[in-house]
């Protein structure tokens, strides 16, 4: 059992790492902004499906052709047989007995299990309480259906039996969830209060500018990784794919693969700057944009670190690493960083008017490590119902 509670955190938790950008991405465009305590329970939810799998399918037997030969395909229907036989069992025990039994403990188990259900369903999803209860008696009735299939035919044989007493007490877990979610305060703010606030400006913060930063650096390297795939693919498809290409060959198509990431890379980093508020793609995301600029000095905004580390990544590594290192270190003293302290270009929200100015995280009243705008205070400032 703790092996498979460890099991659900670390996969619930790498499933989530393998999400963050996606899930902020899509907290950005939805709701303007990110919501730390919806960010939060996402996670909590993917960990805790994970664990719904690993406690209801896991582990999994020695599939033997003697194992399955004493299986027999049955969804057990009378609930009266398994009080009964627990009855049976917890005959002559204490009370304490009785509650150290297996009976007992596999009873509450089975409640505890889908109580998360339910809070996810009242408290994230902010559905009613019919819907989460009918949700959880439904996943319960999938599980039961997968064990009573034997994983829907792709195991040899079914390996747990199919109950009815599982699907009640299941329900009834979901049912407690939906209970402890109405008589707790709400900690996590409404999709339809974030999303109704979208098009608000929000200050521009040291946090929300390093993570417009993250999340171009994550841009730049998925152009890099496609344009390295498009240069080989161009190479295979000048030269074919003769014998040992990479054995005889390797080089040059390495110089390829090169030619085309940095490429991929120069158009991401330059185009943005190009079109529109001039704004790099990771910025646009988190809606930031240069304050109004000529197109010329929104083009040098962009080539002072992006175009600078694509250009002579390869060439001078270690200078890339520092001149990255400085980029960031710079907001720390001035939101602006680098390249708007060279050109001259301020940054502020992209929803803010054309003549409004910045506001800096320096000039929040809270003077904080993040400047009074951290992730968790972007998520929660001027929404009590957010975490």
């Amino acid at each position: 059992m703790l092996d498979q509670a460890i099991t659900s955190v670390l996969v619930g938790g790498a499933l989530s790492l393998v999400m963050s950008v996606p899930l902020v991405i899509h907290q950005y465009r939805r709701f303007g902004r990110l919501s730390a305590g919806r960010l939060a329970w996402t996670v909590l939810t993917v960990i805790y499906l994970t664990a719904l799998i690993a406690y209801t399918l896991f582990p999994l037997p020695a599939m033997t052709e003697a194992f399955c030969a004493g299986r027999s395909r049955e969804f057990l229907l009378n609930p009266v047989t398994y009080f009964a036989d627990m009855a049976r069992h917890l005959a002559g025990m204490s009370p304490m007995e009785a509650l150290a039994s297996w009976d007992v403990r596999q009873m509450v188990l089975n409640v505890a299990l889908f109580v998360p259900l339910g809070l996810i369903c009242r408290e994230f999803m902010g559905w009613g309480p019919l819907r989460s209860l009918v949700t959880g008696f439904g996943v319960s009735l999938f599980i039961e259906l997968t064990q009573f299939t034997g994983n829907w035919g792709l195991a040899p044989c079914p390996y747990r039996i199919a109950d009815i007493n599982d699907l009640m007490t299941n329900t009834a877990g979901t049912l407690v969830g939906i209970g402890i979610a109405a008589l707790t305060p709400r900690l996590v703010a409404d999709a339809g209060h974030l999303a109704a606030r979208r098009g608000e400006a929000r200050p521009v913060t040291r946090a929300r500018r390093w993570l417009g930063m993250a999340l171009d650096g994550i841009y730049w390297s998925w152009a890099f990784l496609l344009g390295m795939a498009c240069g080989v693919v161009a190479w295979t498809g000048l030269h074919g794919l003769p014998m040992n290409a990479r054995l005889d060959y390797g080089n040059e198509i390495q110089r390829w693969g090169l030619v085309g990431a940095v490429a991929a890379e120069f158009v991401i980093i330059a185009v943005p700057a190009l079109v529109g508020s001039g704004a790099s793609l990771g910025q646009r995301t988190v809606y930031l944009r240069p304050a109004p600029a000529s197109r010329l000095r929104l083009v040098a905004r962009a080539m002072v670190v992006g175009g600078a580390m694509c250009l002579v990544s390869n060439l001078q590594p270690v200078m890339t690493s520092l001149w990255t290192i400085a980029a960031v270190a710079s907001v720390w003293f001035d939101t602006r960083g680098i390249s708007g302290l060279i050109t001259g270009c301020r940054i502020i929200d992209a929803r803010s008017l054309d003549g409004e100015p910045a506001r800096p995280a320096e000039e929040q009243a809270d003077s904080g490590p993040a400047g009074g705008g951290g992730l968790v205070s972007l998520a929660s400032r001027g929404d009590p119902a957010s975490s």
